[in-house]
């Protein structure tokens, strides 16, 4: 029970297909499609949103398939287990040879480069043919047979232009989905959510789409997201409240298996802006496609995020212009051909001058309580972006960010507190940073000490305490990096506008785990209370920990988990002296060794917190 179908236009080769599949066992796990289609009964079987239909098999072939899934999928492990510069034609001969018996129940489409030019092989259960006219789509699956799905296909296929090939494809995959909603093709046991990719140079999956349905009185009624990751598909809707992995388990298994890879993806699928919007008006029948492209700045529609502990939730406001415009009308037929949506207008807030008046720059721009700052407004013009580089450097190396304000660690963490402790006689040389950072992370989920970056903000001048140079000490971690300025409070205000800005909306940083920030001033403060996401703050699920003054003097918001300053002198030194949980939480020698650079393995020293995946379904599309 599927769909699939491909083109050639301009020279690029097109391949779109669902992700239904059918089965004699009823495995539905929910009574709706992520685009609120009923799941049917079709001819004795049940109908799944489970499957994969398109396979990457190297960077200029894929192939699409139709037909039964345990005959397909023994094909598809033979092909993955082939050496990939086996030639198409080659290919071919052995799939004929070794699977005749299981190719009469399958159909194929592959899109391969051949001498640098895209060409399509369907292969439709007795032999493969190349087809003559390449510019009308070939479908396989049981949707080929619906005459009125592929007529319909076909039209918006050859009335869309492709000058621009991402927006072309988003426009026809989008026409798809909603055709398939109109025409109910659920019931003909085809449908579910579509999805696909073009071959111009090499294969380029479509880019982040977010379907936004609404209503005729221009009421939003669902939003879904989908998207492609290491040639897999996560659909996440409204309407089911879950996200769905379609994982290709002959490529990403690995990959999707780790912890922070998977927080990768969720956080994107729940978080990032799409490259693509599209407005569906479910009566009028008239589509817009938006190109975003990641920056959600409209003045007739906006969007807000709300990130708590263990869900996202969204709000939206969309102008009665915009939507009226949408929704108008009552169309009984989709129109082939997509309305472009161009930017009526846009509303940036610079930051040119960021110094100890930030906070009044950053009240500039509308925030709304509970609910995220709007990042993509931040432009730090002023900021030096050879800073960044100190975090962004081998980015994928690390989960944990920490960074330290040079003279608060020296002044008050040590010299203040060796005073205070005037009587005991500490010895500097056996401190050790990952025993703070042991406490500062023990809630993460996933701790790795090899793995945590470290910047220290300094000026020229260095630090001799009790004999011990606190620069030298600092380099002796492997994993340190120094960004040396003569305005500290400037560059490190605007450092951490930067990088909370990039954590919360870059999607090369959603792999990262908590953040450390040691230092303690009123600028520092209200910059992190501004911007940090209120429910990201305590205990449970916090994204910045604080190393900071106790209550009484600090300058550092309340409601962020924190280490005080004693706390902190005390962790360093492996010390108990009031502090009774700090026997509880010692590393080991060789967790030592790992942050410093001696130890030559990986220690991997993690816990599943198996709350975040309640709503996830991870679904094998081979089976």
């Amino acid at each position: 029970m599927s769909v699939c179908f491909t083109w050639i236009k301009n020279e690029k080769s097109y391949l779109i297909a669902d992700t239904l599949m059918s089965s004699t066992q009823n495995i539905i796990t929910s009574s709706y499609t992520p685009f609120h289609q009923r799941k049917e009964f079709v001819n004795g079987y049940y109908i799944e949103e489970d499957g994969l239909k398109i396979y990457e098999i190297s960077n200029d072939m894929v192939i699409a398939v139709a037909g039964n899934v345990p005959s397909y999928t023994e094909i598809l492990q033979q092909i993955y287990n082939i050496n990939d510069t086996l030639t198409i034609h080659k290919l071919l001969e052995l799939l004929q040879l070794n699977f005749m018996h299981l190719l009469e129940n399958v159909k194929m489409l592959f899109l391969y480069k051949e001498f640098g030019k895209n060409k399509i092989i369907v292969w439709d259960g007795n032999c493969s043919y190349e087809p003559t006219n390449t510019s009308i789509p070939i479908f396989i699956g049981c949707g080929a047979d619906n005459i009125k799905f592929t007529e319909a296909v076909k039209k918006a296929i050859l009335c869309n232009n492709d000058h621009d090939s991402n927006q072309y494809l988003s426009l026809i995959i989008s026409y798809v989905q909603c055709l398939s909603m109109k025409l109910k093709t659920i019931r003909n046991g085809f449908g579910g959510t579509f999805y696909g990719l073009f071959i111009s140079s090499k294969i380029q999956w479509m880019r982040d789409l977010e379907y936004v349905l609404l209503t005729r009185n221009g009421r939003i009624s669902q939003l879904i997201s989908v998207i492609i990751r290491k040639s897999s598909v996560i659909i996440s809707s409204s309407m089911e409240n879950t996200t769905r992995l379609l994982t290709n388990f002959y490529k990403s298994t690995e990959w999707f298996s780790e912890y922070h890879n998977m927080k990768s993806v969720l956080r994107a699928v729940d978080t990032k802006e799409a490259f693509y919007y599209i407005f569906y008006g479910l009566k009028s029948n008239q589509i817009y496609l938006w190109e975003a492209k990641g920056i959600l700045i409209r003045n007739d529609f906006r969007k807000w995020i709300k990130r708590g502990e263990k869900k996202v939730d969204y709000l939206y406001a969309i102008d009665t212009s915009l939507a009226n415009m949408i929704t108008s009308g009552k169309g009984k037929i989709l129109e082939p051909q997509g309305h472009i949506l161009s930017i009526i207008g846009s509303t940036y807030l610079s930051l040119d001058a960021v110094s100890t008046d930030v906070i009044k720059q950053l009240h500039k721009t509308k925030i709304l309580v509970g609910y995220d700052y709007d990042f993509v407004a931040l432009n730090c013009s002023s900021f030096n972006k050879d800073h960044i580089k100190m975090i962004r450097r081998n980015i994928n190396n690390f989960y944990n960010i920490v960074v330290i304000d040079y003279d608060f660690f020296c002044k008050k963490i040590l010299e203040e507190n060796l005073a205070f402790y005037q009587d005991y006689n500490f010895d500097l040389t056996n401190m050790h940073l990952e025993l703070l950072l042991r406490h500062c992370l023990q809630n993460d989920y996933y701790v790795e000490y090899s793995k945590i970056k470290i910047v220290v903000v300094k000026s020229t001048k260095d630090y001799i305490i009790n004999n011990v140079n606190i620069t030298s000490w600092f380099q002796n971690y492997h994993n340190c990096s120094f960004i040396i300025t003569d305005n500290k409070e400037k560059d490190l205000s605007e450092l951490l506008i930067y990088w909370i800005k990039e954590y919360y909306i870059n999607e090369k940083y959603f792999h990262l785990g908590m953040n450390i920030l040691i230092a303690d001033n009123l600028v520092f403060g209200q910059i992190l209370d501004l911007l940090v996401p209120l429910e990201r703050r305590h205990y449970k699920c916090a994204d910045w920990i604080l190393v900071r003054l106790n209550n009484s003097n600090t300058s550092m918001p309340g409601g962020f988990n924190y280490v005080n300053e004693e706390w902190a002198f005390l962790d360093l030194l492996n010390l108990d002296t009031g502090y009774p949980l700090q026997k509880e939480i010692a590393v080991t020698e060789r967790e030592q060794e790992l942050l410093s650079g001696i130890g030559q393995n990986t220690i991997h020293d993690w816990t599943q917190n198996k709350s975040l995946f309640n709503n996830i379904k991870l679904v094998d599309p081979t089976k």
